[in-house]
């Protein structure tokens, strides 16, 4: 079983049948090509840090988790919403206890002007 400390997944992207799912599209943008962006900008820094990471794509249970073994402690999915909004979305697990990860995301997120 492969172990890592953390999973940061990338939004939409090829589906397990083999087709594409760009996720939210508006003009040229699609939502997959930009949340690439931001986990190619990001799993570096975090690695940095000393956190072994896994970067996966597209839906978390076909492409990640079918025919493999993975253990993660946490879990961190990127996409944007469409809409033009300017708010972050945070999923927490029931059973989470202290949540300071979780809140931790919220304040750098609310830093960078996201509500």
């Amino acid at each position: 079983m492969a172990k890592y400390d953390a999973c940061l997944n990338i939004g939409h992207g090829n589906k397990y049948d083999g087709t594409y799912d760009p996720g939210a599209c508006y003009g040229n943008y699609q939502e997959h090509l930009i949340a690439t962006q931001i986990v190619e900008n990001a799993a570096p820094k975090i690695r940095a840090k000393g956190i072994n990471l896994h970067v996966g794509e597209q839906n978390y249970s076909n492409n990640i988790l079918s025919g493999n073994t993975y253990a993660y402690n946490y879990a961190m999915s990127v996409h944007l919403n469409a809409g033009g909004g300017k708010r972050a979305e945070i999923w927490c697990p029931c059973k989470d206890n202290w949540l300071d990860i979780e809140f931790y995301v919220l304040t750098e997120l609310s830093k960078l002007g996201l509500n």
